[in-house]
Order: structure tokens, then sequence, then C-alpha cells
């Protein structure tokens, strides 16, 4: 009997662990909502200072040059949305988890005790590969753009259309019905 209480008191330490993780959780989530926010906006500041730069060197207008840019923008605003909902989902699981973790000590199940322990883990797992590729995508991006504002003097509009293939390359972006082998260069 008392290796049984034993267990269910190492099951509730276990939950109360995980309860605490949960809201870990819901701060990191605030703190990558805050990241991205501030990656938009550097990513914007280094974007208008690109136009410009552009605009003064080689008269390419605004419109242009939101053109060129649109799909890059427009799939780092994309990846934006997929992160969040990511992160959202995976929030809402983990306190879902937390719900069945706390019934499952009812019935002192310890094999689903461990199952819904590698579901956290993998959820877990899921998000921070989540972050880290939308965290490499966004670096990329900035070092792309940065490198060409470092060079502005000796900026063209083809050398920039050049990067921006580079970084649509990297970043798998590509218009519908092109694939890289049919890019045109």
């Amino acid at each position: 009997m008392e290796t049984l209480e034993h267990m269910r008191q190492v099951v509730t330490d276990v939950v109360n662990a995980y309860a605490t993780r949960v809201d870990a959780v819901s701060a990191i989530i605030a703190e990558s909502y805050g990241g991205m926010d501030k990656a938009r906006l550097e990513q914007a500041k280094i974007c208008g200072q690109l136009q410009e730069a552009l605009a003064s060197s080689v008269s390419l207008r605004r419109r242009d040059f939101e053109r060129m840019m649109g799909e890059i923008i427009a799939h780092q605003d994309q990846r934006e949305v997929e992160v969040k909902e990511v992160l959202q989902e995976t929030l809402e699981d983990q306190r879902r988890l937390a719900g069945h973790l706390k019934e499952t000590i009812a019935t002192s199940d310890l094999a689903r005790v461990r199952a819904i322990q590698r579901q956290i883990e993998s959820s877990m797992k899921h998000i921070k590969e989540t972050i880290e590729q939308f965290h490499r995508e966004h670096e990329l991006l900035a070092r792309k753009l940065t490198a060409l504002l470092d060079n502005r003097d000796s900026l063209t509009v083809v050398g920039f259309k050049g990067v921006l293939r580079q970084i649509q390359d990297d970043l798998r972006i590509f218009s519908p019905g092109q694939t890289p082998a049919r890019r045109a260069v």
C-alpha cells in the first residue's frame, strides 16, 4: 500500500511540475510574439532603407520595389501566422494534456502517464523546432538584405533581383507553377 501511495505522490509531483511547465510555455509564447513583432519592425526598417538606397542610386520606383519584395514579405507574413498558430495550438494541447494527466492519476494508470509524458515531450520538441526554423528564416533574410545595404554604393537592380532570387530559393518561395529548376535566371 505504501508503494501505491508513493507512486501517486510521484505522479502528483509530475502533474504539478507539468502545470508549472504549461505556465512556462505560455511565457515562451508571449516572448515569441514579442520577438516576431521586433523581427517584423527590423525587417521593415531594413526594407525601407534598401528601398531608399535603390531609389536614389538606380531610380527604382517604390511600386517596383514592393512588387519585387512582395513574395518574400508575403512568405514571411504567412510563416509568422503559421508559427503563431502552432504556438497557440501547442499551448492548448499542453493544457489539455495537463487535464488528462490529472485524470490519469486517479486511475493509477502509469502506462498512460508515460504516454502523456511522451506526447508532452513531442509537443515541446515540435514547438522548439518551429520557432528555431522561423528564427533561421528571419536571420537569413536580414543577413542578405543587410549585405545589400552594406554595398549600396555598387547596388544595381540586377544584383538586387539576384539576391531576391537567392532568398526565394533559400526560403523555398516559388510563384505558382514555378519550381527551382524552372526559375528564370
